[in-house]
């Protein structure tokens, strides 16, 4: 019982984030939509007191564990400066098992607190989540009630899906997407930023101070990768009435409309923004790399910030295609990597970061081959560049804690799939998966057989361990353990005329459920090819 009750409780954190919706999907698979522009600098200016900063002194409960306010030191360009803690608020949590009502799916996930730090900040953040899945479930239940019109598929659907962009104790961004008509002015997109210490928020009229200078850069960069004029109009708008979704980096801001995301690095609006928003990096960090493979940061924390350079090397220059090395720029220095490099390279669509850990900085890449993408690591060590590995695909959603990126995996065991998992990139630089299910809730299958699950209730208890699930009955694939063979699933029950957690035994090689071979217990699989 406490088996499967923990299987159940890994299963609710991270459910939602691993399917999305069509017009998230867009986002996620076109890169090139969103601003990569990440030269940062910071001016020199100390932060100015006020109610919503939290290097004002405030008075503390001896009583509560609380971590004491960062020192906010003045610094003439971005590095990591300040003693901040990046504690792991951002664990996700699923409210609902993904219940579909004539093909209405319903899916929320909302930020759950692992740390008694901070508790204005979860207060501010918990009243937030409440009132959003009480309008998501009035639209569900509304749409629920009208029954599913296939027209408007994927209108019917309500989900709200929460993306961490920044999580330490300083500052606490995040964005949600849902439905149109959910957000304030019907971009899709509902942005949330607090300050960590006090649960004050922050709002996109508290960073800008110039909305000219936003205003043209917003210009310049969206017509440079293609964002068109009428978001851009509406990010415009957004900077200058105050009202605009936004998210915080270290090294930048990201602006978002109609699924769109723009970033604007620092070193670029700084004379238009307020500088105490950025810079002030934790022990552990990414920063993103600009679209065209450059990115300006301080690695050696002397104040000055380094232009680092992604140069790749064509097989023919003629065609910028085949990669076969890449000259690594930082400052005055450097360095040409070979190791792991064959391929097509693509900054605008693939995934580039720095990464901050606490023994090195690494440069993660991808580099298209012709299997797929796969990611290629280096770490920096005496002005070098050394290989660390290549692994296939890489990070899923936006990172930005190194000890939990959420990275897919090939598994192979449902048809030509991949599923999702957590993994800590701070081990020299390569994923050591952190020992937590697969997950792939996207993922619909029919019974072409009489198959034998395991029943458990809400609460993750055992019903039934030979429960006879009936040919043609639809299964919803959870997760997969792969330590305990175990595939998850909800089990559509005709009885209950609702869905039913159960599990089933899975082995390798051939892949096979309850001794069946997959292919003869499901259809619906799905091949590639």
């Amino acid at each position: 019982m406490k088996k499967a009750l923990a299987v159940l409780l890994s299963m609710s954190m991270v459910l939602a984030v691993c399917s999305c919706s069509k017009s998230e999907e867009t986002k996620r698979t076109r890169r090139s939509t969103s601003s990569k522009e990440e030269q940062t600098e910071e001016s020199s200016d100390e932060p100015s007191e006020t109610s919503s900063d939290p290097t004002t002194e405030s008075s503390e409960d001896p009583t509560t564990e609380t971590s004491a306010t960062p020192e906010i030191k003045p610094s003439e360009n971005l590095h990591s400066q300040v003693e901040l803690k990046t504690y792991g608020l951002a664990e996700l949590i699923n409210d609902d098992n993904f219940t579909r009502v004539d093909g209405i799916t319903y899916e929320f996930n909302r930020i759950r607190f692992t740390t008694d730090q901070f508790p204005e900040l979860q207060k501010k953040v918990g009243d937030f989540y409440t009132d959003l899945e009480t309008r998501l479930t009035e639209r569900f239940d509304a749409r629920a009630a009208n029954g599913y019109n296939s027209d408007t598929y994927y209108d019917d659907q309500c989900y709200a899906n929460t993306y961490i962009y920044r999580d330490d104790s300083y500052i606490f961004s995040y964005i949600v997407k849902t439905p149109e008509d959910l957000s304030s002015d019907n971009d899709g997109c509902i942005s949330q930023a607090y300050w960590s210490e006090t649960g004050e928020e922050i709002s996109l009229s508290d960073i800008v101070t110039n909305d000219d200078i936003l205003s043209e850069k917003i210009t310049s960069l969206g017509q440079k990768y293609n964002i068109p004029d009428e978001n851009l109009l509406r990010m415009k708008v957004g900077v200058q009435n105050g009202t605009g979704d936004f998210a915080l980096t270290y090294d930048g801001l990201y602006l978002f409309d109609d699924y769109l995301e723009l970033k604007l690095p620092f070193d670029q609006i700084e004379e238009g923004v307020d500088s105490k928003f950025f810079g002030h990096a934790p022990e552990m960090y990414f920063v993103d790399f600009n679209l065209d493979g450059t990115l300006k940061w301080d690695m050696d924390g002397d104040g000055t910030a380094e232009d680092i350079i992604l140069e790749p090397k064509f097989e023919n220059p003629n065609d910028s295609i085949l990669v076969t090395s890449v000259v690594i720029h930082v400052g005055s220095e450097t360095c040409e990597v070979k190791e792991g490099i064959w391929g097509e390279f693509y900054p605008q669509y693939g995934s580039f970061y720095l990464m901050k850990a606490p023994d090195a900085f690494y440069i993660f890449m991808s580099v298209g081959i012709d299997e797929g993408i796969e990611e290629v690591g280096y770490k920096y060590e005496n002005g070098t560049w050394t290989f660390t590995g290549n692994w296939e695909n890489g990070e899923y959603d936006h990172p930005y804690d190194p000890q939990r990126v959420k990275m897919s995996k090939y598994f192979g065991n449902l048809g030509t799939n991949y599923m999702y998992s957590y993994y800590d990139l701070t081990k020299n630089g390569l994923p050591e998966h952190l020992g937590e299910l697969f997950y792939s809730s996207d993922y619909y299958l029919i019974t072409d057989k009489d198959l034998h699950f395991t029943m458990y209730d809400d609460n993750g208890a055992t019903l039934d361990d030979n429960w006879k699930v009936s040919a043609r009955t639809i299964i919803q694939v959870l997760s997969y353990d792969p330590t305990e063979n175990l595939l998850y699933a909800n089990v559509y029950s005709r009885h209950a005329d609702t869905y039913v957690l159960g599990s089933i035994k899975m082995q390798k090689d051939p892949w096979t459920v309850d001794g069946v071979p997959v292919e003869e217990a499901f259809l619906g699989l799905r091949y590639a090819g």
